[in-house]
Order: structure tokens, then C-alpha cells, then sequence
């Protein structure tokens, strides 16, 4: 840069300065005289409180006075704020030529105060007109200010029209979409009420959303009676069981139906009922909500039916026969059903045809019922104390080949027929009950067969044959017939009835037993025989499935009418575990010479699986428990100080687990020489688990020596 052209930047600065000063000075002016005009307001004012009276008097001119002031205050506000915005441009160049300004030396100023003349042309100058003329300052308005009850009052209109426009279009435009309603949701079922058992019956769900709002993730579930067979819908299942629909959306107002088709079967006079569940999810809710219906429909009638031809009069004891009649009325036919007679205990069916189901003495298996079928029954009824002498026959069914439960009843029929006393009677007794026993493998019934003629004439050409139907395994009996002891040395004779059961018979006739060549009035046979049931030694008695034994006696004779026959009641024995607890004892020395006495509880079982076993012996005398020498092969074994009492307890004992142990000691302190026992017997309480029923053992004391 020359050194002419750095003098002419210099010049440019101090010019901008000098006319910011000058500027500044005015402001500063100005701004004094503000301060003057309202030091000279609030004088005004406190001679105002001083002279209360003199203000009323001359208040429309005191109001002039302070309009005017006001007026030249606001005027001078007006001139400052141009000249800030101007001042504040000058210090933003001054800014901007800073480098320039810095190889110069800052000049020294000096504050020059104007003259209230060169004030009062500076002010002229800014409210000047372009022509140099003035305005007419009598025609300046003030801005009147608006009344604060006019703003409310707007406000409140327009407030007004807004909640009237949000209601317009809640009502109008979203209607009763924007709010749910669970009862705007309709479910019905409809079909048959009253039906036949075996009918095939129709029904409709329909469904419908009664709202503007849309439903999601729509499932529909139906949950079918017992009884009912599904065949076919209108609308193809979503699951393998038939019983669920995956419907999707279902848009406002709008809906459908489902129909539904089956065959439906229950017990005559009985209700069934479906039940119908609309799962689904409204719009604009994240919960899923159910909507439930429905019906209920009766099993009026059955196209089926089931009765008994018989005499109306049987003699007791003698073997009678009778026809079951089973009929199907209606046009359609009926599978998976059964004849179930239930007959009174003094009943024994000796044969039918045709022959009952495998494993059931009185069931017989309908694969399918057309049009009419009969089963011929023979059998003996039996004179006792019963309460009737009835035998009940039902005809009953199921919906499918797989049977499961126990059927529906769909025809019952009855057959009670007299019964004639006769004078020749035969009585059986097995370990001297008459009537049915239970027993344990190893046990040996001892039967006693009475053959007695109470009539008026002798009967002749006697012929007695005991039967036994029990438990097998492979075509062998639980009943020891090698080891029989039958003093009368009768024919025996087996057969295999079924998978499970084998017959055995012991018959006598004249040959074997003189006095059965004929029997006079008042006389009586009396037949003995002993008949061992086999152990865990002779067979796996863990394999057999039954555990009952059937016993009769049956009896054929000459008469001058001709041949009879007849039979004893029958008598059932069951066959419990063969659990048993066996008490030993080994005595020896303790440092102190004292007696240790170790008893051992072995307990063994090999037929049926036992459940909640309980063991408990009493300890006598003046002696040391010691507990650290206990060994418990199952459960727990508690010693109870106070009583003076060992309790074992054994929550299961399969066949499985055929030998269990106990061990504990005994350290007699002093002997008593008048004391004989050391323990109680032992006193086994036991349920045996396939029969049901609680059974009690008893295990031996433990003696002194």
C-alpha cells in the first residue's frame, strides 16, 4: 500500500469516529433530557397527593398537562431508537476497519456538547417531511387498547366452535368406531333341540360385528358334548380335532355363518350341550376379548331297544335258559355297540351263544345292529338271601370303534323270573365260609361239597362236579391240581377258557363214592377235598393278570320225572399279595458285656404292587436305642422314646422289588429275669393295589433267651 493511499484510509477512520461522536453525543442528550422529564413527572405526582383538593378542580387541565408530557416523553423514545439502530450500524464499521485503525495513533477526543439549538434541528430532522415541511402533530391517534371482557368473550366463541368440531366429526366421521362395545359383538348357535340318539343332527353359528371398527385375529372354537360325532362344515376346520375355524377379520357391520353336521348319541332323557367361543381382537386394542354361546339339546328317544324271552318261573338250583333280543327301528345302522347283562350274585351262567367277549363272562360285542339279533343264556339261579333275583340287561353304545369310557345307554331291559324250591339242594363251603373269601398264594383251599335230599323220594344215579376258573399264565393255573388231595380220587379233567383263565373239574360219581348211587329222603353226601394254591417257588406269580378264583358245584340226578340238574351259589375268591414279614434276631457283645441285640425285618412280596405299608413293634425292658446302627432299605423308621414304639412306613413296594431288609440294634442294659419278650409282634397294615383293598400281616416277636 502507498503511503498516499494509507493517509486516505487513515482520514476514512477519524471521519467514521468523529460522526459516531457527534452521534453519540446526541444520544446522550436525549437521553438526559428523558431523565429530566420523568424526575419532573414524579415531582408532579407527589404535589398531586399534597394538594388533594387543588387536583379535582383542575383535573381536565392536569390531564392535558400529563397527555402532553406523555406525549413529548413518547416522542423522544421515538427519536432514540433510530439513533440506537444507527449507532449500532457506526460500530459495526468502525469493527470491520479495526486493522486499518492499528498503525495509526488512537486520537484523542474530546466530548463536544451541543447547544439545545443544533439539539432541536437534529430532531426536526428526523420527523421532517420530504418537502421540509412539518407534520400536523394534533393528528397523531394513540392506539386505543382493547377491553379485556371482549378478548374473553372471543375466546370463549372460539373455543366453543372448536369442541363443536371435534363432536361433529367423533359423531359423524368416526361414528361408533372409536368406541368398543363387547354387546355389539352377536354369537348365536341354532340346530336341533330334541333329537334320537344316533341322529344325525344340523346346526349354525353365526356371527356378526355390529360395529364400525374392524375385528382381528378372529378364531372361532367349538367345544362338542361328549356324544357328538362330527361328519362335516360348511367352512373347512383349521385343526385335525374339527373343532376350530381361523376366520381372520371381520370388518365392520358385516358377519357369516358356520354350519355344522354330526351324529349325536347319549343316554335317553339326558341333555348335552355345545358350547361356542369368538376369540378375537378389536382394532386399536391390544387384548384379545370371547364372546360365548350356547345350546343345549336332549336325547328324547332311541331307535334301539332290548328285551328277554323266558319262562316266568325257574326251579332254584336247576339250570335254565333265556333269549336276549336286541332291535334297531330306525332306517340307519348302528355300530360299536354291546349287551351288558347285569345279574343278580345267586346268577351262574354255565354257556351262550353266541359266546360273550374274551376276559367278560357277561358282555357281548355288536360290531353292527340292522335290523334284529338274539343271544340264547343258559345258567343257574340259586336260592339265598338276596335282595332280588333280577338280571338287568342294557344295550349300550359308543360314537366310535376306540370305546372309550363306558358307553351311552341306549335301551334297558329286566328278567325276573320265580324261583321254585326244590328238595334236593347242594351247598359248597371253602375253609368253612359259604360265601366268597379271600386267600394268599401258598394257602390251600379245603372245600367241603354237601349234596342233600329234603324231597319225598330217593334220587338215584348221582353225579357231582366241582369247578374251579382261575388265574393262568401260559395255559397253566395258579391252582396246584398235581399236588390235589382228593380222598374220593375223582376224575379231573382242564380246559383253557381264555388267555387268563383256566377250568378245572373234579367230578364223582358212583364209582368213586357209593353213597351218590342214591340218596334217600332226609339223607346227605358230604364230599371233602384239599386244593393248594401255587407260591413264587412254582410259578412267576408277578405274571398272572387276574387274581380271582370261581368256585361251583354242580349236580345231576335221575328222578321218576326224568333227569335234573342243578347248582350251588357260587363263591368268588381273591387272592391277595403274598407279602410277608419275616422277624429275626443275632445277639452279640459290646465292650461293656452288654447284649446287642440286631433285629432284622425282612419283608417279601412277589404278587401285586403294595402301597402305604405300615410296620410297628413295641420294645420292652431297660435298654439303649441306638440309632447310628439303623439300616433302611425304603421309606423311613421312626423311633418313638416316649411309647417305646419302631414304626417302619413304605410308600410303594412294587413286584419289581421283591425283598426288602430293616435293620436296627437293641443294647439291653439289665436283663430281668421275669421279662421274656424283648419286642411285640409285628403288625403289617397293607393296600394292596390291583385288588383295592387294605390287608393286615403279622411278623413274629422277638424272645429272651
Amino acid at each position: 500500500m502507498s503511503k498516499k493511499e494509507h493517509k486516505k484510509d487513515k482520514k476514512h477512520v477519524h471521519k467514521i469516529k468523529k460522526d459516531y461522536l457527534e452521534e453519540d453525543d446526541i444520544y446522550l442528550e436525549l437521553e438526559e433530557e428523558g431523565k429530566n422529564l420523568h424526575k419532573k413527572k414524579k415531582k408532579k405526582h407527589k404535589e398531586h397527593e399534597e394538594k388533594d383538593m387543588e387536583i379535582k378542580s383542575e383535573k381536565k387541565k392536569k390531564k392535558h398537562h400529563n397527555y402532553e408530557e406523555k406525549e413529548e416523553l413518547g416522542f423522544i423514545e421515538k427519536v432514540l431508537k433510530p439513533l440506537k439502530k444507527k449507532k449500532h450500524k457506526k460500530h459495526k464499521e468502525i469493527e470491520e476497519t479495526e486493522e486499518v485503525e492499528e498503525i495509526f495513533e488512537k486520537p484523542v477526543i474530546k466530548k463536544k456538547h451541543k447547544t439545545k439549538d443544533e439539539m432541536d434541528k437534529a430532531l426536526l430532522g428526523i420527523y421532517e417531511n420530504e418537502d421540509g415541511t412539518m407534520p400536523d402533530m394534533s393528528k397523531f391517534q394513540k392506539k386505543k387498547k382493547k377491553s379485556k371482557l371482549f378478548k374473553a368473550f372471543i375466546i370463549l366463541i372460539l373455543s366453543l366452535l372448536f369442541l363443536g368440531a371435534v363432536a361433529w366429526v367423533g359423531f359423524f366421521v368416526l361414528g361408533t368406531g372409536g368406541k368398543f362395545s363387547e354387546g355389539d359383538i352377536l354369537l348365536t348357535m341354532v340346530g336341533d333341540e330334541n333329537v334320537e340318539t344316533g341322529q344325525t343332527v344340523s346346526y349354525r353359528i353365526r356371527y356378526r360385528n355390529l360395529q364400525n371398527s374392524d375385528l382381528h385375529n378372529v378364531v372361532l372354537e367349538v367345544r362338542y358334548p361328549e356324544g357328538f360325532m362330527f361328519e362335516k362344515s360348511s367352512v373347512e376346520p383349521a385343526n385335525e380335532t374339527k373343532d376350530k375355524w381361523a376366520i381372520g377379520d371381520v370388518v365392520g357391520q358385516a358377519g357369516d355363518f358356520i354350519d355344522i353336521s354330526g351324529k349325536l348319541y347319549g343316554d335317553v332323557g339326558k341333555k348335552q350341550s355345545f358350547r361356542v367361543f369368538f376369540n378375537y381382537k378389536p382394532e386399536n386394542f391390544s387384548s384379545d376379548f370371547q364372546q360365548v354361546a350356547n345350546l343345549s339339546t336332549e336325547i328324547i328317544s332311541s331307535p334301539l331297544e332290548i328285551s328277554f324271552d323266558g319262562v316266568e318261573a325257574v326251579v332254584a338250583g336247576a339250570e335254565a335258559n333265556f333269549k336276549v333280543l336286541i332291535k334297531n327301528t330306525g332306517v340307519e345302522s348302528f355300530k360299536n355297540l354291546a349287551v351288558v347283562l347285569t345279574p343278580y350274585v345267586g346268577f351262574s351262567k354255565t354257556e351262550s351263544t353266541p359266546k360273550s367277549d374274551e376276559f367278560e363272562n357277561f358282555v357281548w360285542s355288536i360290531p353292527v345292529l340292522d335290523g334284529e339279533q338274539s343271544i340264547d343264556v343258559k345258567g343257574i339261579f340259586n336260592v339265598g338271601d338276596y335282595e332280588n333275583n333280577s338280571i338287568v340287561a342294557s344295550l349300550i353304545g359308543w360314537k366310535d370303534s376306540e370305546k372309550i369310557g363306558d358307553g351311552y345307554i341306549f335301551a334297558t331291559s329286566s328278567y325276573n323270573p320265580t324261583l321254585l324250591e326244590k328238595s334236593i339242594s347242594a351247598q359248597l363251603a371253602i375253609n368253612g365260609s359259604l360265601n366268597d373269601a379271600t386267600a394268599v398264594p401258598g394257602d390251600i383251599l379245603n372245600g367241603t361239597v354237601t349234596v342233600s335230599n329234603a324231597g319225598d323220594t330217593t334220587i338215584s344215579n348221582v353225579h357231582v362236579r366241582m369247578i374251579f376258573d382261575a388265574p393262568s399264565v401260559n395255559n397253566k393255573s395258579i391252582l396246584d391240581w398235581i399236588t390235589l388231595d382228593d380222598p374220593n380220587n375223582g376224575d379231573v379233567f382242564g380246559e383253557q377258557r381264555s388267555t387268563d383263565i383256566r377250568r378245572g373239574y373234579i367230578t364223582w360219581d358212583s364209582r368213586d363214592i357209593s353213597e351218590l348211587s342214591s340218596i334217600e329222603t332226609g339223607k346227605s353226601v358230604l364230599i371233602d377235598y384239599h386244593l393248594p394254591i401255587k407260591t413264587n417257588s412254582d410259578i412267576t406269580l408277578a405274571d398272572f393278570a387276574k387274581y380271582e378264583i370261581t368256585a361251583i358245584v354242580e349236580v345231576q340226578y335221575d328222578t321218576a320225572e326224568g333227569r335234573e340238574f342243578m347248582s350251588s351259589k357260587p363263591i368268588i375268591i381273591k387272592l391277595n399279595s403274598d407279602a410277608n414279614l419275616e422277624v429275626s434276631e443275632k445277639i452279640t457283645q459290646d465292650s461293656e458285656g452288654r447284649d446287642v441285640h440286631t433285629i432284622t425285618w425282612l419283608l417279601t412280596n412277589s404278587f401285586h404292587n403294595l402301597k402305604d405299608l405300615k410296620f410297628e413293634a413295641d420294645l420292652y425292658g431297660d435298654f439303649v436305642w441306638d440309632p447310628s446302627t439303623i439300616s433302611v432299605p425304603a421309606g423311613d423308621l421312626q423311633y418313638d422314646s416316649v411309647n417305646k414304639k419302631v414304626v417302619w412306613t413304605i410308600q410303594e413296594m412294587p413286584t419289581s422289588v421283591d425283598v426288602l431288609a430293616l435293620q436296627f440294634n437293641i443294647i439291653l442294659n439289665k436283663k430281668n429275669p421275669s421279662q421274656t419278650n424283648l419286642t411285640s409282634k409285628v403288625k403289617g397294615n397293607i393296600f394292596d393295589d390291583l385288588i383295592g383293598e387294605q390287608f393286615f400281616i403279622i411278623g413274629n416277636e422277638i424272645l429272651l433267651q
